[in-house]
């Protein structure tokens, strides 16, 4: 049988997000097994030679520290390396293909006014392995201990439903999965999409969550009354 167990890979590029990013990925391992390599990426202007150069071999022998230092803190089992490239994207995608990464964990900045990340788009537009984009931050104010995944089913829908439970194992806190029904769907349509539904939720493995299905008329009075926006944190797929 084919090993399905993943083989992660965390690229590092802004020292912030580190601690979320290998969470996640550390709690992926410890529920599904596999190892994993946290990688820095030192980017250089191009037309200027990677061998060469004080300043970026400071700035290679600093991220190497820094890097180990959030290793030796944050995760056990996993590879630190660190690439001088020209193109950050160009040097995710050869890690992944050295490392034989079925699974990248990437920081995903949310919907900001900031522009847009060229290297995030072009390994998004091109992935060289499912890409699991996560935003830290704190939790929201007075937020419970639970996670909420809202899915279609969809082919991002298994990939969701692990991270979720993993966090949820690693954080013993409990797990709601809601799916929303569009009203106009006949019954055979409805019967299909739950369909759907219930064979992405195999995912979980031994997980037991809270079942949650609604209408999209009712889906916001409910979220609402169920204080969602305030009380909980999420991950989302479609």
């Amino acid at each position: 049988m084919p090993d399905r167990r993943p083989h992660v890979l965390v690229p590092i590029l802004r020292a912030q997000a580190a601690p979320a990013l290998l969470q996640v990925a550390e709690a992926m391992l410890r529920r599904e097994g596999g190892d994993g390599h946290v990688l820095g990426v030192v980017e250089i202007p191009p037309g200027r030679e990677i061998a060469r150069g004080v300043t970026v071999a400071r700035r290679y022998r600093s991220l190497l520290q820094r890097i180990t230092g959030l290793e030796r803190r944050e995760t056990a089992g996993f590879g630190v390396q660190v690439r001088v490239a020209h193109n950050v994207a160009q040097a995710v995608r050869e890690a992944a293909f050295e490392n034989g990464s079925t699974l990248i964990v990437l920081e995903w900045p949310g919907l900001t006014k900031r522009p847009a990340d060229r290297n995030l788009e072009d390994l998004i537009a091109d992935p060289p392995a499912d890409l699991l984009l996560v935003r830290g931050g704190e939790e929201p104010e007075g937020a419970e201990s639970r996670i909420l995944v809202p899915i279609r089913g969809g082919a991002s829908a298994e990939l969701a439903l692990r991270a979720a439970a993993a966090m949820a194992r690693h954080k013993r806190i409990r797990l709601n999965v809601m799916h929303v029904y569009e009203p106009r769907l006949s019954v055979e349509q409805r019967r299909a999409e739950a369909g759907t539904f219930r064979r992405a939720l195999k995912a979980l493995g031994r997980t037991r969550p809270e079942i949650i299905e609604v209408e999209r008329r009712t889906a916001r009075r409910w979220w609402w009354a169920c204080g969602w926006p305030r009380r909980c944190a999420g991950c989302r797929a479609p």
